[in-house]
């Protein structure tokens, strides 16, 4: 197996349009690395799942049930040629961001995420502000078209 040499195309994405470096990864072994963002280490290993996921939390809130991602998901539909993106709040905590996608006959494209942020910049931009203040988790698993996990403990 080769080792990775940079993050998947959509994790570089997602950081460029909050606004973040792309730090340079650190110890990478196998298809496994580490890149940090600020203060934050993020582990980066290859996964073959069929959504794109990102939780940001504070403290030990128990993962959002299935019945939350169908709800957002319900909220939020957009034509069938672009991933479905759902997002909105974690009713158990208010404050927190849940962003999901679900892919729609195809791997999210650099414009299907691009069409996201230009619809909930507003989002995107309290999600930037709320990592700058030093989230203390945050996971990531990605389509399997870029074949990526990220997730921080």
């Amino acid at each position: 197996m080769m080792i990775q040499s940079r993050p998947p195309r959509i994790i570089t994405l997602l950081l460029t349009q909050l606004g973040l470096e792309q730090p340079p990864l650190s110890a990478p072994s196998g298809l496994s690395c580490t890149l940090t963002v600020g203060n934050i280490d993020i582990e980066l290993t290859e996964s073959a799942t069929q959504c794109l996921t990102l939780q940001c939390y504070a403290g030990a809130l128990a993962e959002p049930s299935h019945a939350t991602l169908s709800t957002l998901l319900a909220e939020n539909q957009y034509q069938e040629d672009v991933p479905v993106i759902s997002v909105g709040l974690v009713p158990e905590a208010p404050a927190n961001v849940l962003i999901w996608s679900r892919m729609a006959g195809g791997e999210a494209t650099a414009d299907a995420l691009g069409y996201w942020f230009a619809c909930f910049n507003e989002r995107a931009q309290a999600l930037h502000g709320w990592l700058d203040a030093g989230a203390p988790a945050l996971m990531m698993t990605g389509g399997e078209a870029d074949g990526a996990a990220l997730s921080l403990h």
